[in-house]
């Protein structure tokens, strides 16, 4: 059974929010008071424009720890970090970084802090591309080391622009997963981008230059997360256009090539993880780890026509080998997927029926929704949809989402509360994606 709810915040809630934050300010920090008791909206913020992109739970302090972008009104960009207990309550709140710094990714690190990976820019260096920023924090937020390092340079000259997505952490360092686009056909062979397992970073954020950019040798290609599968195996998923593993095509698929810790190819390399259909294009955009110890995999599919679907995969881990595996690849039933849907984050639903929570923003430029649902196991039955935000005035994206112990749900995100106003957006919701006070859903 598909059960989908449109609340949009309700569009009543929301003009109420709008006139109440314009009333008190556009630029400093405000907290909306909850629908419900255990169900709420906050919006974290001061002046200038902030943007959700990530959350990591700290289960053991009952808190999250919330990062962004800030945008400053000078134009600056920084990184923005936020702390909140699971009531919604602001712990504290603090910038880091710049003069140009968007954020990435945040996730645990192996000394008890956190990881921050930025794409960063410096206008005022002689390298003015971007390049991968790693941040060392302590859980209350204060940076202990960092780190900078671009592509690498040839003859001279730097051909690249680091596109990073994902940092991992690993017992002895850190790698950072994303995509590297050359500026000139000159460079490499003409490969215009190049999915990559950005050295390894270790505990003092010092780097082994030895382990730097194997990769699929399609003419277009990103990565979106590395993951130990155990020992010394590490795997890249991402997704490339090497059509029928043969020579470069039009068409994409998810993609995977595993590598040592040394960074030397192992395992099962240049394996596509999508149904390989000419003319059929599958961007993975989230992963998580999956029931029985593979990953499940999350992207859009998109036909000759131009229809996008939300689409869905799974790998198994076969004595930390990945191959693909699991209930095979689909694309998610459209009854429970209205309009264009671009997936942002997935992460695994223990409570109550099992299955995966997926959080995407829907819509176009200028009109956006956050999106969320709940799928099953197998990916062929969705549970339930959530739409929140009001499209037909703001425009507001997806961030990243995470189940609590109890089953409610935090989401991260940006919400736009007037004309061009952006402000981080944290939602709690029950486990039926509402934030009305009912039985929860499956």
């Amino acid at each position: 059974m598909t059960i989908r709810n449109y609340y949009h915040i309700a569009l009543t809630f929301l003009a109420i929010m709008t006139i109440a934050l314009t009333i008190v300010s556009c630029d400093t920090e405000n907290n909306l008071e909850p629908v419900y008791e255990d169900y709420f909206v906050r919006l974290f913020g001061d002046e200038g424009y902030q943007e959700g992109v990530d959350l990591v739970v700290e289960e053991s302090t009952q808190s999250v720890l919330l990062l962004g972008t800030t945008t400053e009104p000078d134009g600056s960009r920084r990184l923005f970090l936020v702390k909140a207990d699971w009531s919604g309550n602001l712990l504290w709140q603090k910038k880091l970084g710049g003069p140009d710094d968007e954020a990435r990714d945040i996730e645990p690190a192996n000394n008890g802090g956190y990881i921050v990976l930025a794409q960063s820019r410096d206008p005022q260096s002689a390298d003015p591309t971007e390049n991968v920023k790693l941040i060392l924090i302590t859980p209350e937020g204060e940076k202990t080391d960092s780190v900078v390092f671009g592509s690498p340079m040839l003859e001279g000259v730097d051909y690249g622009i680091e596109r990073p997505n994902t940092v991992t952490t690993l017992e002895d360092g850190y790698i950072v997963t994303g995509s590297l686009e050359y500026t000139t056909t000159e460079a490499d062979g003409g490969l215009k981008k190049v999915s990559y397992m950005k050295l390894r970073f270790t505990n003092d954020l010092e780097w082994d230059e030895d382990f730097l950019y194997y990769n699929s040798q399609a003419e277009l290609a990103s990565g979106v997360r590395s993951v130990r599968t155990g020992g010394n195996t590490i795997y890249l998923l991402g997704s490339d256009n090497k059509l029928f593993r043969t020579e470069n095509g039009v068409n994409h698929n998810f993609w995977l090539f595993g590598f040592d810790n040394n960074g030397l190819p192992v395992g099962n390399k240049d394996i596509p993880l999508s149904d390989d259909r000419q003319g059929m294009d599958e961007f993975l955009t989230a992963v998580c780890p999956s029931f029985g110890g593979g990953f499940f995999l999350v992207g859009t599919q998109t036909d000759p026509s131009g229809r996008q679907d939300i689409y869905v995969s799974h790998v198994a881990n076969d004595n930390g080998s990945l191959l693909p595996g699991g209930p095979g690849n689909r694309v998610l039933p459209s009854d429970g997927v209205t309009g264009r849907i671009n997936p942002v984050s997935v992460c695994k639903a223990t409570r109550g029926q099992q299955g995966y929570l997926i959080l995407g923003t829907e819509g176009d430029v200028g009109t956006r929704n956050m999106w969320l649902c709940k799928v099953s196991v197998s990916g062929d039955v969705v549970y339930w949809s959530s739409t929140f935000g009001a499209g037909d005035r703001n425009d507001d994206r997806a961030g990243a989402v995470a189940e609590l112990p109890d089953g409610h749900i935090l989401v991260v995100g940006t919400i736009n509360v007037g004309v061009s106003n952006l402000k981080m957006g944290f939602f709690k919701l029950n486990a039926g994606g509402r934030f009305a006070s009912q039985p929860s859903m499956p």
